[in-house]
């Protein structure tokens, strides 16, 4: 999946801050090492 689809699918859920997107990217980039460890796709 593009990067641009991943951040406009965010972007319906506007973050109230800017360090609270960054949060949620991370926990996202998180995700995505996890899945990729775990082969799933």
């Amino acid at each position: 999946m593009p990067l641009e689809m991943v951040l406009n699918e965010l972007s319906l859920q506007p973050a109230p801050s800017i360090n609270h997107a960054r949060q949620r990217m991370a926990q996202f980039i998180d995700l995505l090492r996890q899945a990729t460890l775990m082969q799933v796709s």
